[in-house]
């Protein structure tokens, strides 16, 4: 339980946001005589281990100064006021920024026009470029991070990754991959972010402002592998939508190398003739925005790399230890699985091939299926750029439905009041999933995926770290690289409140299971 009282100093309004690194507050400074209000950050080390703690003390300390360094030299990036450490977590205290977040504003507003979106990339490339110089990248770009200061209208970028990342270290100096899959490249989901990963991030919340589209509602060219997003906003400027393709690009050689490059492209591109940005009422916002603060909720777009879902998906176990998949395979035979179609109410005609450069975009619709899967070309395999649409333990089953529609099977799950869902052969040949649902709550206490032995391992590690929200550490990586490789057959791990496996099947499928501890 949080004190009231924080620092015998900060006294908490009220809860902000909670998400996977720990808390944040609204809070007002009770040594001050204004009561000014602030923000505070509550993180939490995922590791007690007493010589991991002191490693974190440290770095944390080094990062709050960066922070503070950060806000003093650049007006769109909040102030730090102070840091502490009290029983056992850390403390950031930060300036309240009033506004509303980029999601906000679209939420309550609608898409913005070229001009707005232009102006507000005109407005954050300094910053980035700034923060860059620094040797800082910040790990997070999306609509939830920029909040248009209502004072001024100007972007500020907030939630910087770093401080999150000192967090997940563990004792051997290693640390997990920071950021929100949909809006964070392959590179930096394998733990290797650069410069060009902020611009990636940036470039995909430009188009959410364009069309109001988060990345995994875009389509995917069925050949390249790079996200569609034109035809949703088919007023857009070709120098704007130019600059924005560059910086989206799926290999980071492909991008922009710098905020500066960047910013160079867009002030060479004339500005539409439209209004500017309508004035917003005053609002709370800090990081994350939305009302759903968990950063791993929504499955990204960029995983399907021309993948589609078949109409008629095969109702079989995933695999021997899938959970879900024993409790189908006792009205199933294992060695023999058959396929039942599900047949459409409401059936869709496959869209047809575009004549021009311009490729058709592979659209996924959950509530109505394409027909003819047996018309359709082969789907190729998964892409090494490609992200598998998984949830974490928590997410409620509603998002994981609107996403990746009905499942092919409901059961009753085998641990508790749980209910076991299946998307079996959900990318066919590839990748199958599966979910226990608590029966009361709704939400995942158990995420399960099977892999077949040609998907990419650097693709199998993205997915694995997306289903333990980013909280990966070498350990688990090595554990996966020995079941990818035939060394061993069988893993276990745990990390935070979660555990998990990792097995090679009967079926030489590469299975990995994330649970919620306390639920088997």
């Amino acid at each position: 339980m949080t004190p009231t009282l924080l620092n015998n100093r900060y006294k908490i309004i009220r809860a902000l946001a909670t998400g996977g690194f720990g808390h944040t507050f609204l809070a007002e400074d009770t040594y001050l005589p204004s009561r000014r209000h602030c923000v505070i950050k509550q993180l939490k080390p995922i590791n007690n281990n007493p010589q991991t703690f002191q490693m974190v003390q440290g770095r944390f300390q080094r990062e709050a100064a960066i922070l503070e360094k950060l806000g003093d030299s650049n007006q769109q990036i909040p102030k730090l006021y102070a840091y502490f450490e009290e029983a056992g977590q850390f403390y950031l205290v930060q300036e309240f920024i009033g506004g509303q977040t980029l999601t906000d504003l679209v939420r309550t507003s609608g898409v913005l026009n070229d001009n707005s979106v232009q102006n507000i990339l005109l407005d954050l490339l300094p910053v980035l470029d700034y923060v860059h110089s620094q040797g800082i990248i910040h790990r997070d770009v999306k609509p939830d991070n920029i909040i248009l200061r209502q004072s001024d209208r100007k972007p500020v970028l907030i939630d910087f990754g770093a401080v999150k990342e000192v967090m997940t270290a563990a004792a051997n100096g290693h640390s997990i991959a920071i950021g929100s899959p949909g809006f964070m490249p392959i590179e930096q989901a394998a733990g290797h972010p650069s410069y060009a990963s902020d611009l990636y991030g940036l470039g995909l919340t430009a188009i959410y402002l364009l069309t109001g589209k988060l990345p995994q509602e875009l389509g995917v060219d069925r050949g390249s592998g790079e996200l569609l997003w034109r035809q949703y906003a088919p007023k857009v400027s070709p120098k704007l939508a130019a600059v924005l393709d560059k910086a989206i690009r799926s290999h980071p050689s492909e991008r922009y190398s710098s905020a500066r490059q960047m910013l160079n492209d867009l002030q060479s591109a004339p500005k539409p003739a439209y209004p500017a940005t309508p004035s917003q009422a005053d609002t709370i916002a800090v990081a994350p925005g939305g009302a759903y603060t968990k950063p791993v909720q929504v499955a990204p777009a960029a995983g399907f790399g021309g993948w589609k879902r078949s109409a008629a998906i095969a109702a079989i176990p995933i695999c021997g230890a899938l959970i879900i998949g024993v409790v189908f395979a006792r009205q199933q035979q294992p060695e023999q699985p058959v396929a039942t179609r599900r047949t459409p109410s409401t059936p869709e005609s496959e869209p047809p091939t575009a004549s021009t450069s311009q490729p058709t975009p592979t659209r996924r619709t959950p509530s109505n299926p394409l027909v003819s899967p047996e018309s359709q070309a082969p789907s190729p395999s998964p892409s090494p750029n490609a992200q598998i649409p998984v949830f974490p333990v928590g997410t409620p089953r509603s998002v994981v439905e609107s996403n990746l529609g009905e499942p092919t099977k409901i059961a009753k799950g085998a641990f508790g009041k749980t209910s076991a869902a299946s998307y079996a052969e959900y990318i066919p040949g590839e990748v199958s999933l599966g979910y226990l649902f608590d029966r009361e709550t709704g939400e995942i206490r158990q995420t399960e995926v099977a892999f077949a032995q040609s998907v990419d391992l650097e693709q199998i590690q993205a997915t694995v770290d997306q289903m333990i929200e980013g909280r990966g550490t070498e350990e688990i990586r090595q554990k996966l690289r020995r079941v990818y490789q035939r060394r061993s057959n069988y893993a276990s791990f745990a990390v935070g409140d979660l555990k998990g496996e990792i097995q090679r099947d009967k079926s030489d499928r590469i299975y990995i299971g994330v649970w919620d501890a306390n639920l088997h």
